[in-house]
This record gives C-alpha cells, structure tokens and sequence, in this order.
C-alpha cells in the first residue's frame, strides 16, 4: 500500500509540462515573451 506522501508523488494521469506552464502563466497575467524576459535576466552575468 502507498503512503500519502507516494500517492501525492505519482498522479494516475500524466498532464503535458507545457499546458502546466500556459496555465500557470496565464493565471499569473502574464504572456510567454514576459515569462522567456523573466527567465532571460536570471542568468545574465
């Protein structure tokens, strides 16, 4: 039997990293290009 904290970890359905994403994003307000702007500046020296 699975405990609660392997249940949580392993969905029955696998859903697309990338809808997770657009959801995410667009709950947040914001559009792709100011999310790669975003990430863009983490890793500017």
């Amino acid at each position: 039997m699975k405990t609660k904290k392997e249940a949580m970890l392993l969905p029955d359905i696998a859903i697309p990293p990338g809808e997770t994403l657009e959801e995410t994003i667009e709950a947040k307000g914001m559009t792709q290009r100011s999310l790669r702007g975003a990430w863009a500046g983490r890793f500017k020296s």
